[in-house]
């Protein structure tokens, strides 16, 4: 076969082929986030393990607590894609998985709610909060959870309770990520 016949025969496959899909959108990343001096991930990593860690420091605090939820939203989405963490996916990411899965159940937002959306609904609850607006707190929070239970939502960021699963998976992350800058740390020293 010549190489012109070759040729028209590769291209001729490439056009059958089925056009490859569009991207997802783009993971929106938290307004606390978008502020962060260091590295977002090490920011979310540190801010939510020591809220779920310790969830009676946010009591009364519910913009503190409800940027903590979309911090751990971003983390399990940005932990088990971006390449720079490939050392920490695997088992961690079903942990986060299973972590924000009780968070949702505890706040009322269904399992098939986008990252983005939540992560939205908890940045307009914070700043809703952060500007003294209960009720506009309230309908950032219905936009993922439904017609009146952005209240509800809004009581348990206020009160936010003991979540086993979230708070393994949070210290699993930060303990991975000590794991993985002491590895590189010892490589560099080498």
């Amino acid at each position: 076969m010549s190489k012109t016949a070759m040729l028209g025969l590769v291209l001729l496959a490439a056009c059958a082929q089925p056009p490859a899909a569009p991207p997802g959108p783009q993971l929106m990343t938290p307004a606390a986030l978008q502020q962060s001096l260091t590295d977002p991930a090490r920011s979310a990593v540190e801010y939510a393990s020591a809220v779920f860690a310790s969830p009676r420091s946010v009591v009364g605090r519910p913009a503190a607590a409800a940027e903590a939820v979309a911090d751990l939203e971003w983390l399990t989405v940005s932990i088990g894609t971006d390449q720079r963490w490939i050392g920490m996916q695997g088992p961690l990411t079903q942990q986060l998985q299973a972590g924000r899965a009780e968070m949702r159940r505890t706040l009322g937002i269904p399992a098939e709610a986008t990252p983005n959306a939540v992560i939205g609904a908890m940045d307009g609850a914070a700043a809703a909060l952060r500007a003294n607006n209960r009720a506009g707190a309230s309908a950032a929070l219905a936009a993922v959870t439904g017609a009146g239970g952005g209240d509800r939502a809004l009581g348990v960021l206020s009160a936010l309770p003991a979540l086993p699963a979230v708070q393994r998976a949070t210290m699993a992350t930060q303990q991975a990520m000590n794991r993985l800058d002491q590895e590189t740390s010892a490589r560099s020293n080498d």
